[in-house]
């Protein structure tokens, strides 16, 4: 898969409850089910950007592999920091290639991907301070809905749409290989 086939996927899944007889449905948004995909696909933003980015940055920078020595292998996880790699190594940051408010969601999407997986879904300090706007309180458990997928996505998409404007080429490769690297074109 290419990166916007797996973000189409993504869609795809969330769009799933749309096709089910609104019993089914609701005992699956009773059950949850829902909750869950969105949160699935809220992580998976995170985890097609990091690969997605690291492909790009390897691709753009001869010297990469030196660099990433210093900068440390998670350094694709943590959204400022990949914005200040390409800037200092490619010349632009990746926040300039989209709408600040585009680049204000990647941040949220960042922060909830954390909760989701190093706090249990617990919500912090941290998050709250992080991301001002949330619904939650300290020591509830975050819930994403569809939209909240829907607009990670979008904002994931429009990173690829514009590294891949700004690089003039077809800079994407697959989501997922076996050996853990990204792999071929956005189309």
């Amino acid at each position: 898969d290419t990166v916007l086939e797996s973000i189409e996927r993504e869609r795809r899944s969330l769009a799933l409850e749309d096709a089910l007889p609104d019993e089914l449905r609701e005992d699956a948004r009773a059950d949850g089910v829902f909750d869950k995909t969105a949160a699935d696909a809220v992580q998976e933003v995170v985890t097609l950007f990091e690969g997605f980015t690291r492909y790009q940055f390897g691709t753009l920078v001869p010297w990469h592999e030196e660099i990433l020595r210093h900068r440390g292998r998670g350094v694709f996880q943590r959204l400022d920091e990949v914005d200040a790699l390409f800037a200092e190594h490619v010349g632009t940051p990746i926040s300039a290639l989209v709408p600040k408010a585009v680049w204000s969601r990647l941040r949220v999407v960042f922060q909830q991907r954390h909760v989701l997986v190093h706090r249990q879904g617990i919500v912090d300090e941290q998050y709250l301070q992080r991301v001002p706007r949330a619904r939650q309180q300290a020591g509830q458990r975050l819930v994403l809905s569809r939209r909240d997928a829907e607009q990670a996505l979008a904002a994931f998409e429009a990173v690829v749409r514009g590294l891949a404007a700004a690089t003039e080429a077809s800079p994407a490769r697959p989501a997922h290989m076996d050996d853990g690297e990204p792999g071929s074109d956005l189309t």
